[in-house]
């Protein structure tokens, strides 16, 4: 019974790496950046918009991420990472019969994939998919008279990341941003932490 339970577990161990999830596992073993992790991001944010350039602005952007990555290979990495922030980008503006408007950026929120490559220890990565921020127009003078409406389209990013210990490492990137109507650019620096 003990060498029939010892030859099962050898062919199914034999088995597993075999096939590509045997090749992640051992990819992963080798890759420091391979992993489920947590961050936190500092950074600008910039809006312009399409037909309302008074209306373009900028701000301190904040946000913390949660993610994961699976090494296919040594030195590829393929993962989802999610994104909630808020920056303070704000902007006012004067209209004749109506008074002063003032524009302000809310919660952002955003999904997206990613896929890595790494050398020695740095990650160079891009990322796509989607984002959303709701922004908030309100007249100061009319405490009643506001607006908020959430907006998203795709979001894009190329970045690095550096080890600077086994779990942490720092983080350096940038996006774009797909609005309705605008679109946001926002460069950031931040540390990220491996489960």
């Amino acid at each position: 019974m003990r060498k029939r339970f010892i030859a099962t577990t050898l062919i199914s161990t034999t088995l597993f790496a075999a096939v590509p999830g045997g090749n992640v596992a051992q990819a992963e073993d080798k890759n420091p950046f391979a992993g489920a992790y947590v961050g936190a991001e500092l950074g600008y944010e910039s809006y312009s918009f399409d037909d309302f350039e008074e209306f373009n602005s900028g701000g301190l952007s904040y946000g913390g991420l949660l993610g994961y990555r699976a090494a296919v290979s040594p030195h590829m990495l393929l993962g989802i990472e999610g994104f909630l922030g808020g920056d303070t980008a704000k902007e006012e503006v004067y209209l004749g019969g109506i008074g002063t408007i003032e524009v302000t950026s809310g919660t952002t929120w955003a999904i997206n994939g990613l896929v890595g490559f790494t050398r020695n220890n740095a990650l160079f990565f891009a990322t796509l998919g989607y984002g959303e921020v709701d922004a908030r127009a309100s007249v100061p003078a009319v405490s009643e008279a506001a607006l908020s409406e959430a907006s998203g389209g795709i979001r894009a990013g190329l970045g690095m990341e550096f080890k600077i210990s086994d779990r942490m490492g720092l983080r350096l990137s940038g996006h774009w941003q797909d609005f309705d109507g605008a679109y946001a650019l926002g460069t950031s620096a931040g540390l990220i932490f491996q489960f």
